[in-house]
């Protein structure tokens, strides 16, 4: 039974900083401690995919982008307020 994730994010970071990877790591433990398996992520480094970055208006990395469901969400920073991710960006 193939069936799509509740929930789909962005997260758009900028090359391979430190930053970056306590972004990328605490994103995803967040959300697997938090939504198990039922999401889906995309890594976007804005070096890499620029006009993704402008057509979504980023000004600001890390960015987190809750696409699915709407409304749209978003959390800057390095994703390490586990509170953040329950109140602001997954209960709607």
């Amino acid at each position: 039974m193939n069936t799509k994730p509740l929930y789909r994010f962005l997260l758009f970071v900028s090359g391979d900083s430190l930053i970056t990877k306590k972004a990328i790591f605490n994103c995803k433990k967040n959300l697997d401690n938090i939504l198990k398996s039922n999401y889906e992520l995309e890594i976007l480094n804005v070096f890499e995919n620029p006009k993704l970055a402008f057509e979504e208006n980023i000004l600001v990395v890390p960015i987190l982008i809750r696409k699915i469901p709407l409304p749209e969400l978003r959390i800057i920073g390095d994703m390490s307020n586990l509170e953040l991710f329950k109140s602001d960006l997954l209960l709607t």
